[in-house]
């Protein structure tokens, strides 16, 4: 190689140096502030009550503490759900609404067979009915 050729390839890299120099967005054009909602006691008060209640996830290990070992922590309250005739009631109103999935599509029945359910969602026709009948006599 000539003389010619080594310098100017030692300025060339010597200027790809200079331009990494400068900040990638020199006008903060494209700059990122984040905004928090909460301040970091609130942060840290949310940390000490979930260390305390067991809500926070064991390094290494899949779950909660409180799932790891319940007995570390205070007891949960569990609230009282639906009662078993409120669950039934809905299930058969769903069962006459046509509002149960059908198959593995995640369609409810009304919308794989229309035919059978009455336009506003009213009562379901003569094989439905059949069905429903069957399924209440459990």
């Amino acid at each position: 190689m000539n003389r010619t050729s080594i310098v100017l390839a030692g300025l060339l890299s010597l200027a790809g140096f200079a331009a990494h120099a400068e900040s990638p967005d020199p006008s903060g054009q494209f700059a990122h502030t984040i905004r928090s909602g909460k301040t970091r006691a609130q942060v840290l008060a949310e940390l000490k009550e979930a260390q305390r209640t067991g809500d926070i996830l064991v390094a290494g290990e899949g779950g909660a503490a409180y799932e790891r070992n319940p007995g570390a922590f205070p007891a949960r309250v569990h609230v009282a759900g639906k009662t078993r005739e409120q669950v039934r009631a809905e299930t058969l109103q769903a069962l006459r609404d046509g509002d149960v999935a059908y198959g593995e599509a995640g369609l409810a029945r009304r919308e794989v067979f229309p035919h059978r359910y009455m336009a506003g969602g009213g009562a379901p026709m003569q094989r439905s009915a059949i069905v429903l009948q069957r399924w209440t006599q459990r």
